[in-house]
C-alpha cells in the first residue's frame, strides 16, 4: 500500500516566473488525460511488510503480532527476487503508455467522485481566518473559529450556505484555535494565550458569551457527558473540567503524561491525545473524571488530529508530511500501526463520515473509502483555493475551514486518476529553452495521458510513459527551438 510521491510546486510558482523581465515567450499547455486501471498492488485486506517487500493479510481478530497483521498469510506469489516481480506487487510493473499527438478522447471517462458543494466567503463579513470548524448537523450549522473570533454559517441548504453571526470584534478574544461543541447548545473555544470561553449559539444571532478564563496554554478539547478534557500545552497536562453546570466549567484534577498536545479524541472508555512530540498518548477514561495514563505511541510524525472507523476499530492519524496513519485498535491501549498513507503536503486535519475518511493538507481536500476500515482507498483530491486547515464531516458530506472560507463537498463513486499540473503557464526565453512540467495524479487509480497538443511547431515535447499511478508524478519535458516570441 505505500505510495512513492512527488511534492508539487506551490500554485503560485508560475507567477513568480511571470516576473522575468521581457521578452519572455509564455506557453499554455493542454494534455488529454484518461483514468484507467489501479495499479497492482497487496490486495484489499492486506499490507505490505517494509522489511521483506511481501503483503500479509490484516488482523482483523486481534491474532497477529505487535505489527497488525497476521505473521504467516503472505499473500504475494512471489518473493522480491523472483524474475520478473517489480518488487512492489509481485509481478512485472504495467507496459509504459504510449504518448500520441491527439487530443482525441479514446475513452469514457468515469465521473469525479468529489462534488464541490457550496461556499461562503467568511471574509466578507469578518476578518477570518479559519482553523477550526466542527458541526452540528441536527440544525444544520457550521461553527468555526479562528482570527475573527466564533463565526456560525447555516449549512441547511449545502449549495448556498449561509452567514448567521459571529463573535469577535468586542472581546480581546478575536482569535480562538480550538472549539468543541456541546449538545446543549454551548461551544466551548480556546485560545492557547488567553485562555478559555463559553458561547451560547442556541439564538438565530450573534453566539452569546457567557464565560472566560484567562489562563495560558489551554488547546483542544473532548466533551464526555459532564466531563471536558481540555490539553495543556504549557504544563504537558491533561486537564479534566466539570461541566454539569455547562456555562461554568470548573477544574476537578490534571493529569500528566503530555508533552505537546495538539487536542484529545474519545473512543468508547479511552482518550487519545494527539502529542506533537510523543505520538498519540492514551488515558484510561474508564472513570470518566480520574483518567489513568496508559502510554504513547511513538508515531516519529508530527500528529496533529485524530479521527476513527465507525465500529471504533481503527484509529486515522493526520501525521503532518508523513501522511495519514492507520492505527488498529484490536487492544485499545495499545494502537498498532497498519499503514502510512503518503499524500502531497503536510496532513492537518482528518474526520470520518459514513464509510469515508476526509483529509486536508493546505491546499487541498482528499477523500479516502474507507469501507474496509483498515484499507483506505484515495479516491481522489480537490484543491481548496486558499489554506485548508480543518475538516468535519457528516454523512456523506465534509466542510473545511479554508482560512478565509467555508467550503463543502460530497463524495461517493469510485477512485479516479487525476491531474495536477505543477504550472498552468511555462514562460520561454524567444532564444530557445527547455522546460519541465511536473504531471501529479493526486487521485486513487492511475491517470493515463494519451495525448498532448502543441499548436507550434517550433516547441517539442516528451513524456516517456503515459501511465502516472496514484500519488505519483513524471516530468513533461518542452522545448522550444527559439525564433521569435510564443502564445
Amino acid at each position: 500500500m505505500a505510495r512513492l510521491l512527488h511534492p508539487r510546486p506551490p500554485a503560485h510558482a508560475s507567477a513568480r516566473r511571470s516576473r522575468l523581465p521581457a521578452p519572455y515567450a509564455r506557453l499554455g499547455m493542454l494534455a488529454l488525460v484518461v483514468p484507467a486501471c489501479a495499479p497492482d498492488d497487496c490486495p484489499k485486506g492486506s499490507v505490505r511488510n517494509v522489511a521483506d517487500g511481501l503483503c500479509y493479510q490484516i488482523d482483523v481478530d486481534g491474532e497477529g503480532g505487535e505489527d497488525g497483521v497476521v505473521d504467516d498469510a503472505p499473500t504475494d506469489t512471489g518473493g522480491p527476487g523472483d524474475p520478473g516481480d517489480s518488487g512492489d506487487t509481485g509481478g512485472p510493473p504495467p507496459d509504459p503508455v504510449e504518448v500520441g499527438d491527439s487530443c482525441d478522447v479514446t475513452a469514457t471517462l468515469p465521473a469525479d467522485p468529489i462534488t464541490d458543494l457550496g461556499e461562503y466567503f467568511l471574509q466578507a463579513r469578518a476578518f477570518a481566518e479559519a482553523v477550526d470548524i466542527e458541526l452540528d448537523p441536527d440544525r444544520g450549522v457550521a461553527v468555526l473559529s479562528g482570527q475573527g473570533g466564533l463565526m456560525l454559517v447555516d449549512i441547511s441548504d449545502a449549495s448556498d450556505p449561509q452567514w448567521m453571526g459571529h463573535h469577535g470584534y468586542e472581546t480581546f478574544r478575536e482569535r480562538y484555535q480550538n472549539l468543541e461543541l456541546s449538545p446543549s447548545g454551548l461551544v466551548y473555544a480556546t485560545n492557547w494565550d488567553r485562555g478559555l470561553a463559553v458561547y451560547d449559539i442556541q439564538g438565530e444571532a450573534n453566539p452569546t458569551l457567557g464565560y472566560t478564563l484567562e489562563v495560558e496554554g489551554l488547546a483542544g478539547m473532548a466533551l464526555h457527558d459532564d466531563v471536558l478534557y481540555i490539553v495543556d500545552r504549557s504544563t504537558g497536562e491533561l486537564g479534566v473540567w466539570d461541566v454539569s453546570i455547562p456555562e461554568t466549567p470548573g477544574l476537578l484534577t490534571t493529569v500528566a503524561g503530555l508533552s505537546a498536545p495538539f487536542a484529545p479524541f474519545l473512543e468508547g472508555e479511552t482518550l487519545y491525545v494527539a502529542d506533537n512530540a510523543r505520538g498519540i498518548v492514551v488515558y484510561d477514561v474508564s472513570t470518566p473524571t480520574s483518567p489513568a495514563l496508559v502510554g504513547a505511541v511513538a508515531t516519529d510524525a508530527s500528529v496533529q488530529d485524530l479521527a476513527f472507523s465507525a465500529d471504533g476499530s481503527t484509529l486515522y492519524a493526520a501525521a503532518g508530511g508523513a501522511g495519514i496513519q492507520v492505527y488498529a485498535l484490536d487492544d485499545p491501549g495499545s494502537p498498532s500501526l497498519v499503514e502510512t498513507i503518503p499524500l502531497a503536503h503536510s496532513v492537518l486535519s482528518v474526520a470520518t463520515g459514513d464509510g469515508l475518511l476526509w483529509a486536508v493538507d493546505q491546499q487541498d481536500v482528499i477523500a479516502l473509502d474507507i469501507q474496509e476500515a483498515r484499507v483506505p482507498v484515495v479516491l481522489n483530491a480537490h484543491r481548496t483555493g486558499q489554506w485548508s486547515m480543518h475538516v468535519a464531516a457528516a454523512g456523506d458530506r465534509a466542510w473545511v475551514a479554508d482560512w478565509g472560507y467555508i467550503r463543502g463537498y460530497r463524495a461517493e463513486g469510485s477512485a479516479v486518476g487525476d491531474l495536477n499540473p505543477s504550472a498552468g503557464e511555462v514562460y520561454m526565453d524567444p532564444a530557445g529553452e527547455t522546460a519541465t512540467v511536473s504531471l501529479f495524479n493526486p487521485g486513487g487509480e492511475d491517470l493515463v495521458v494519451t495525448g498532448i497538443e502543441v499548436s507550434d511547431s517550433r516547441v517539442s515535447w516528451s513524456l516517456e510513459d503515459g501511465r502516472i499511478p496514484p500519488g505519483t508524478a513524471r516530468p513533461l519535458t518542452l522545448t522550444y527551438a527559439g525564433d521569435g516570441t510564443l502564445d
